[in-house]
Parts: C-alpha cells; structure tokens; sequence
C-alpha cells in the first residue's frame, strides 16, 4: 500500500465519481481504478458498489474513510514543516556594515519593508574586512563595506563614492579654503585612528600622502572620526584628521572644527554591498534586489 492508493480511496469516496475523481487528482481514469482495485486486494475488500450515477461506499469502506483521511492529512501537514520552516528562516536578512554607514543600511530598510513588511532585518557594525569573511562564512547575508570584495565566492555591487575631507581646527590658518591638497598639509601632524580597527582608511590616508611625495607626521589616537571625541584634539590644534564624507555617512559638523574638502585624485572610497554568489535565500535575494533598486539611478543628495 502506498500513500497514491490512500489518496485515491479518498479522492472517489469524496466525489462519489471517478472521472471527478481523475480531474481532481490530475490523472486519467484507468490508472485511478487500478489505484482503487489494488487498494482494494491489498484490504481484502470491496471498498466500493458502482451505481449508474457513480460509486458508493461500502460498509467497510465507510469504516476505512476516517482513517484513510487521517493519514493523507497528517503526511500533508508533516510534508509542510520542512516547507514553512525554510520560509520562516528566509525572513531573516543578517547585515553588516562599516562604521558610519548605517544610514544606507537603513535606507534600503526602509525601501524593502515596503515590499515584504515580514521580513527580519538584523544589523551588526563590523570592521569591512571582518564583514567580508562573515558573508564568505555564512555568519552574515549581506555586508556593506569599503574594502574591495576579492572573494570569488561573493559578488558585489559598489553604490556610491565617499570622498575625503580635512577636519581641522576653525580657527586654523587652512580653515577658509575652498579645498586642500596633500600638499598643504605637510606641516601638519596627521591623526590615525589604529589601523586594525579601520585599515582600508588608513592604507588610502597613508597612500594619497605617498602619491603625493609627503612624509606626514603621525601621531595615532583611540578615537576614530566616527566618534565625536576624535574632534577634541582637532579644535585644540593638536593635529588634523583626513576622513569620508558622503550624503549618506556620518557628518563631521561639531563646534570648533572646519570642514574642508581635499582635492587629491583617487581622494575617495568606494561603498560596496556584497552577499554570496551561490545565494538561495529568496528573502536575501529579494533584499539584494532593494539594495539595487535603492541605489540605482539614484540621487543621493
């Protein structure tokens, strides 16, 4: 006895007709009463009496109903778990993103929630390189980061460029420009955030100094410029920070600090979003897809 036979037994017990039966099990008729006449060996019984209008239950058959019910429900609904259940965890979107990016995660939140209001959004601030080895390792889904993604196992999709700027002191004697070059900066002490904390900055703040042919003077400091204490040594005239600046990143506006920007080739850095290449999840896929549609033709002023 297979679970066909049971489904069968059913189909034309509730039709009381076997060609409704066939329409509504999507198969032909002959193979139906076969199904029915192997049922009916295998219990020993004639489960059903043809009528000129159809076919009625026996005895046994009205006895065997119930519970051939029973299973063909119970096996749809066990057949259902491994569905739903892959459905559920395809509603967590797991996220990454560099520091100060946060509101382009958030923007393309905002944008997805729209299409699929039960999706699961979490989002964790990593270091780009720590972000591009959790997406390549299935701990995150989607990164957004500066770094450039190497990974044959990913694919990536840059968004926008963030450009740097010189943050130093208002009232210093570069402050009213209208932009710098590396060059009008070779007096002044060079703040770093510690490399391993944010090593694709301070790799590009280091090279656009050699580009130039300038040897800074640098004096390193537990704050980056995404926290607004890397500002006090700034308006204090102890040295000058180079940092990102997008519509999209963290602003750089705090009381005695001037914003100016630096005009250098190559004196940007790409923002990047990165998922798996082989990736099935069609919540992550559909997620991939808002960032694109966020970021396509867009302006992000």
């Amino acid at each position: 006895m297979e679970l066909r036979h049971l489904r069968a037994f059913v189909a034309v017990a509730e039709e009381r007709n076997l060609t409704k039966a066939a329409e509504r099990l999507h198969i032909c008729q002959p193979p139906l009463s076969r199904q029915i006449h192997q049922l009916e060996d295998e219990v020993g019984a004639r489960l059903f009496v043809r009528r000129h209008d159809g076919v009625e239950l026996t005895p046994i058959g009205r006895t065997l109903l119930p519970r051939a019910r029973a299973i063909v429900t119970n096996t749809a609904e066990f057949l259902k778990v491994p569905s739903g259940h892959a459905e559920s965890e395809a509603g967590v979107v797991r996220v990454g993103f560099a520091w100060g990016l946060w509101e382009v995660v958030n923007r393309v939140r905002k944008h997805h929630t729209r299409r699929c209001a039960s999706v699961v959004v979490e989002a964790e601030a990593l270091t780009s390189h720590r972000q591009n080895e959790a997406v390549s390792r299935g701990g995150l889904d989607v990164a957004f980061l500066r770094s450039p993604v190497t990974s044959v196992a990913l694919d990536s999709m840059p968004l926008f460029e963030e450009r740097f700027v010189v943050l130093l002191a208002e009232r210093h004697r570069l402050a009213k420009r209208k932009t710098l070059r590396i060059r009008d900066l070779e007096k002044e002490t060079l703040l770093l955030y510690p490399r391993d904390g944010r090593s694709g900055v301070y790799d590009k703040t280091l090279a656009l100094y050699a580009r130039a042919g300038v040897v800074p003077t640098v004096r390193e400091t537990p704050h980056s410029t995404a926290d607004h204490a890397a500002t006090i040594p700034v308006a204090c005239g102890k040295g000058i920070f180079l940092a990102l600046s997008s519509p999209l990143t963290q602003s750089h506006e705090a009381g005695g600090i001037a914003v100016v920007p630096l005009n250098e080739p190559e004196a940007s850095v790409s923002v990047n979003a990165a998922w798996r290449r082989d990736e099935r999840s069609l919540a992550v896929t559909r997620f991939v897809q808002s960032i694109r549609d966020t970021f396509r033709a867009k302006d992000l002023k």
